[in-house]
């Protein structure tokens, strides 16, 4: 009866092949399902705030995104397929305003292009600075402020002198 049975068997290495390829399906599969699922549960989480409603005194629920580029790519695309396909439905189950920016910053040494780190901690720094700055502008007589550009000026000299050192 095994006779018959094991003449009927692949051999080790079509076993080998059909089980590997037959747990990357699975694998696939259950991954996507997963996926599905949590972007739903996300989604169901969100529409709660869609439901309330803003009075017209109140702010709006904006949000500002950064989507930054990923270090071992040079373009946003992958970033924004990202953003469209797993936050963007979140975003709108929430019925939240959201403003994006991009954050695309290289440089090229030796003729190799590549992504600076800490792109989008200096694009934030220098938006919050900007903003302080025309905050404090608007005062008139502000103590703060020349304290601010009597700092500032001390500053810039310095760079300058370590830029004649180098």
């Amino acid at each position: 009866m095994f006779a018959k049975f094991r003449q009927k068997l692949p051999g080790p290495k079509a076993t080998a092949f059909w089980t590997t390829a037959a747990t990357l399906v699975t694998v696939y599969r259950y991954n996507k399902r997963e996926s599905t699922r949590l972007l739903d549960e996300y989604k169901q989480r969100a529409s709660h705030a869609a439901l309330e409603t803003i009075g017209s005194l109140d702010t709006p629920r904006k949000v500002h995104v950064y989507v930054a580029v990923p270090m071992s790519e040079l373009g946003t695309r992958r970033a924004r397929q990202h953003w469209e396909k797993y936050i963007l439905p979140v975003f709108a189950a929430g019925a939240l305003d959201y403003e994006i920016t991009l954050v695309n910053e290289t440089e090229t040494e030796n003729g190799v292009e590549r992504v600076i780190r800490g792109g989008v901690h200096r694009l934030v720094a220098d938006e919050i600075k900007d903003r302080r700055r025309r905050q404090l502008e608007s005062e008139d007589d502000n103590e703060e402020l020349r304290l601010w550009r009597a700092a500032l000026d001390e500053r810039k000299l310095e760079n300058e002198r370590r830029e004649l050192k180098n």
